[in-house]
């Protein structure tokens, strides 16, 4: 056999190093399919699902503490709250969640009203953050945090707790 093989000419393959090659092939397969990822889409969503809950439930007892405080000294100037920035910083990352969220349930062909769901709320949650920047009391920020407070037991109440839960959403009646 001449090296390069001549135009036209193919080379033979022993049917030893065929088998070989073959053999070879098929070991590779299953180890390459165990390599994949093999639990659900779901699984990763449910995952998010139960962070968001988790930031959800945090997130409405620091607004009503915070709604508690602004209550008891409305003339405070807004933002002198203690832990009012960090808290504020929670509210942009529940809305960009929120966001992410519904980008999410979009992309495995959720069910729309979740996903309108999700959308609604970051909105929501910008918007609250807008108006507590702009609040000039604690006074005038107190309902701010009441409306928060709802938003976020809210979303702990829509936001799937199984992946059963989030298959029985639906697109309407």
């Amino acid at each position: 056999m001449h090296w390069p093989p001549r135009q036209g000419v193919r080379p033979k393959i022993s049917g030893n190093v065929a088998r070989f090659a073959i053999a070879f092939v098929l070991l590779l397969l299953p180890v390459q399919g165990a390599a994949q990822e093999t639990r659900p889409a779901g699984h990763a969503l449910m995952a998010d699902f139960d962070g968001f809950t988790d930031r959800a439930q945090a997130l409405e007892a620091r607004a009503k503490a915070m709604m508690d405080d602004a209550a008891a000294h409305p003339f405070t100037a807004n933002g002198e709250q203690e832990g009012y920035a960090d808290f504020l910083a929670n509210v942009e990352a529940f809305a960009a969640a929120s966001a992410a969220l519904s980008v999410k349930i979009d992309t495995l062909g959720g069910p729309r009203d979740l996903r309108c769901i999700y959308r609604g709320m970051a909105a929501d949650a910008r918007m609250r953050a807008g108006l507590l920047t702009a609040a000039k009391t604690a006074g005038a920020a107190a309902p701010v945090f009441k409306d928060l407070r709802a938003l976020f037991a809210d979303a702990q109440d829509v936001t799937p707790k199984d992946m059963a839960m989030f298959a029985d959403q639906h697109d309407g009646p």
